[in-house]
């Protein structure tokens, strides 16, 4: 079983990558068809990229500091909503303009974390249960 730092440093690491992975997905949309990016939201590419890169590693480190109460189905879903939170924050900066401030801002925030990042816990959660069954080590 890996200690915390290594968890920690991995979950970082694949924070950025999925970052990543989403930075480059929005620069080919991007570039693909830039007046709709800019007609929509007014965001730059490199915004774009920022807030994926930004948001996966936050999303990273948060789920690494808080990967022991991912243990359970009720932590790894509340992990998940937790993780999302730098993302979802950036995510509504750079299309608002502004740090999120109002009743909106964080409505938008609290539906993307909770929903998006509370399932992708539990999903998360299933599937490593499912492999750990696979190894014998329930």
């Amino acid at each position: 079983m890996p200690g915390y730092l290594e968890t920690l440093k991995e979950s970082v690491s694949r924070g950025l990558m999925g970052g990543a992975a989403l930075g480059l997905w929005f620069g080919i949309v991007y570039l693909l068809n830039p007046a709709a990016a800019l007609a929509r939201y007014e965001v730059t590419l490199w915004q774009g990229v920022v807030v994926s890169v930004a948001g996966g590693g936050g999303a990273g480190l948060v789920a690494g500091s808080l990967a022991p109460l991912s243990r359970h189905v009720v932590g790894a879903v509340l992990v998940g909503a937790l993780a999302l939170l730098p993302f979802a924050v950036l995510h509504r900066w750079a299309t608002s303009g502004h740090l999120p401030s109002g009743a909106e801002d964080w409505t938008f925030i609290a539906v993307l974390a909770g929903a998006l990042g509370g399932l992708s816990g539990a999903v998360i959660f299933a599937a490593s249960r499912a492999t750990d069954g696979d190894r014998g080590s329930r």
